[in-house]
């Protein structure tokens, strides 16, 4: 019988690492090619547990405002959790990776992963964006990388994550979930400093709980999941507003930056959604890329 139950789990273990991951270029009808808005391209990337469209909409210079071109996760679903435009941006040494065109996004497909890279010129230093999926999560895994003998400005340098929770125009009540800590937000827009184990965070509004019969579109929380290593600090501002974000502040030296974005579709309760966050910490909490940094002190 133990030979068995060992048998079993050995099968269980490789048909999660044999899961198929895909990505292929598709169309969508998110943005009108018209006005300000340029064209837009959209990758989906998916595997057995899950699966993301990532969106990269180019902006016409206006009168107002300069070209830009951000990224976003429209699917899968639009209106919550991490932002359809302008989900995730880098800013290093002051300049964001939103005022840059893209040099080249290219597919990838790799035995247990695939997704895309994107690559920058941050005023001379390159650096590469690479999204994708692996075979062990329901995770969309982001990566900035460079050669770490080309220093980042800390005071110049941040990694930005923006959320919606809810949209709505109701009374909020905006919570962020972490490993040790509730943190209930107050009316104002609030920064709170994230700990060196505090290595996910999750999102939500605990007065906008929808569920199953509700007219929302899936469940409205989402979370983020952190790879401490070369992070100095991590900041999450929350409050009285329709979206939040998270910083994170890289050490000047760093080779990479990792940050694993969550949402579903499936509508739920917030009750529902953490359970299902908490009860699957081989998904989430105790992912291989989620860590605590190896040394130094955060506040």
């Amino acid at each position: 019988m133990k030979k068995f139950w060992t048998w079993l789990m050995l099968m269980t273990v490789t048909a999660v690492l044999s899961a198929d991951v895909k990505v292929e270029e598709v169309k969508r009808n998110y943005h009108t090619h018209r006005g300000v808005n340029g064209p837009g391209r959209y990758f989906q990337i998916k595997n057995d547990l899950h699966k993301y469209v990532v969106y990269f909409q180019w902006w016409r210079a206006t009168a107002k405002s300069e070209s830009r071109v951000t990224m976003g996760i429209p699917e899968p679903v639009f209106f919550y959790g991490f932002v359809a435009r302008g989900a995730v941006s880098l800013t290093f040494n002051g300049i964001s990776s939103n005022s840059l065109d893209p040099r080249e996004i290219k597919p990838f497909q790799e035995k247990d992963s695939a997704g895309i890279t994107v690559e920058y010129n941050f005023d001379g230093i390159p650096l590469t964006e690479k999204i994708y999926m692996r075979a062990d999560s329901p995770v969309l895994w982001i990566e900035w990388t460079k050669d770490p003998k080309q220093l980042a400005d800390p005071k110049k340098t941040s990694l930005c994550l923006y959320y919606w929770p809810c949209f709505t125009g109701k009374e909020v009540q905006r919570e962020v979930m972490t490993p040790t800590r509730l943190i209930t937000a107050k009316k104002e827009y609030f920064s709170y400093y994230l700990k060196k184990n505090e290595n996910y965070a999750v999102y939500y509004d605990n007065f906008y709980n929808p569920g199953r019969k509700d007219d929302t579109q899936s469940a409205t929380a989402c979370a983020a999941l952190f790879d401490w290593n070369g992070i100095k600090n991590l900041r999450v501002w929350t409050g009285n507003s329709y979206y939040g974000s998270t910083f994170l502040y890289p050490e000047p030296n760093f080779s990479c930056l990792r940050v694993g974005l969550y949402k579903t579709g499936k509508r739920m309760t917030i009750p529902e959604f953490k359970k299902f966050f908490q009860e699957n910490p081989k998904y989430f909490a105790e992912h291989p890329y989620v860590s605590v940094p190896k040394e130094g002190t955060q506040p």
